[in-house]
C-alpha cells in the first residue's frame, strides 16, 4: 500500500523479480503445462495505490473535490473495505507491520493543506490529530489500531519523543484507551537508520485487553540483541495513560517508592523552586 504509483510498481515488479528467483526456462515452461497458469500471478489485489489515511468520508469533508482532479489526484481517497472485502469477513487485520513516514504537521500544510485540515475536522474521526502539533505517524498509528480485529497485532517503528513530550498526550491516551501496549523495544539514543539521526522505539500495539506489558532498553543493534528473550522489564498497564510515559527500572522504582511515605517532606513544600 503507497500513495505513489511509482512505488507500487516498483514493488509489485521486485516481488515478481523473488518469484523467478532459482527459475529457468524448463521450470517455468513445466509450471505452465502442469498448472494451465502464468507463471507470474496478478498483484493487483495485494499491493494498492492510494491514501492509507483518507477514506470516502473526504467527499463530505469537501464535496468539490468529486469535480476537482487535482485535489483527487494529490489526496487520493482510498476505501478500505472496498478494496479489501475479506475485511468484512474477517472484521480486520490479523497483523499489520509498518515504518510509517515521519512528518511534522507543520510541513505537512505547506505540500497538502486540504489534507492536513481534513485530519483535524470531526468528520475524519482522528482523536490524535486534533492539537497543531502532531506528527503524521499519529495519524498513522489511529488508523492502524482501527483496521486490526480484536486479536490483532500493530507493530510500527516510530519515534520514542512521544512518549514524553506534550505534544504525544493525545496519542498516549488514545493508545492505553482504545488498545494496549503490548511490547516496546526502546533504542534510546542508538541509530536505526543509516545516516538519519531518527530515536526510534518499535511500538507492538493490540486489540485484546491486557494487565500488563513488557518493555526493553537496546543499546546496541545487533540480530541477536533484537531476537534475545531476556532483558524485558513487566510493567503494569493501568499505571500508563495520557501522562508522560516513564520506563524505569524496578530497582529505581524501589527508590523512588521509599519517599512516598509521610515521613518525606517533598521539596517545594519547603523550597520554591523556579528553574532547574
Amino acid at each position: 500500500m503507497d500513495i505513489n504509483p511509482y512505488a507500487v510498481e516498483v514493488t509489485e515488479f521486485s516481488l515478481l523479480l523473488k518469484l523467478l528467483e532459482g527459475e529457468n526456462a524448463a521450470s517455468i515452461q513445466s509450471f505452465i503445462q502442469k498448472y494451465s497458469k502464468k507463471a507470474l500471478p496478478s498483484l493487483k489485489g495485494n499491493i494498492k495505490c492510494g491514501n492509507s489515511l483518507v477514506d470516502s468520508r473526504f467527499y463530505r469533508y469537501m464535496p468539490e473535490a468529486l469535480e476537482n482532479d487535482y485535489i483527487l489526484d494529490k489526496v487520493k481517497p482510498f476505501d478500505w473495505i472496498k478494496e479489501f472485502p475479506f475485511l468484512k469477513e474477517t472484521n480486520g487485520f490479523d497483523a499489520i507491520v509498518g515504518n510509517p513516514p515521519y512528518v511534522r504537521i507543520q510541513k505537512l500544510q505547506k505540500y497538502n493543506a486540504e489534507e492536513i485540515k481534513y485530519y483535524q475536522s470531526p468528520i475524519s474521526g482522528y482523536e490524535v490529530a486534533k492539537k497543531a502539533t502532531i506528527d503524521k505517524y499519529f495519524v498513522f498509528i489511529q488508523r492502524a489500531v482501527e483496521l486490526l480485529n480484536q486479536n490483532g497485532l500493530l507493530g510500527y517503528i516510530v519515534p520514542h519523543k512521544f512518549f514524553l513530550n506534550r505534544g504525544g498526550e493525545a496519542l498516549r491516551k488514545y493508545i492505553t484507551t482504545k488498545c494496549q501496549l503490548s511490547k516496546i523495544i526502546h533504542f534510546g539514543v542508538t541509530q536505526v537508520f543509516p545516516g538519519k539521526s531518527t530515536y526510534t522505539a518499535i511500538l507492538v500495539l493490540q486489540k485484546e485487553k491486557m494487565r500488563t506489558f513488557v518493555f526493553k532498553r537496546i543499546k546496541r543493534i545487533s540480530a541477536e540483541t533484537l531476537a534475545a528473550k531476556d532483558g524485558f522489564i513487566q510493567y503494569k498497564s493501568n499505571d500508563f495513560h495520557s501522562a508522560p510515559w516513564i520506563f524505569i527500572s524496578p530497582e529505581t522504582e524501589a527508590v523512588f517508592n521509599k519517599f512516598n511515605n509521610q515521613q518525606f517532606i517533598p521539596l517545594k513544600e519547603v523550597a520554591e523552586i523556579t528553574v532547574g
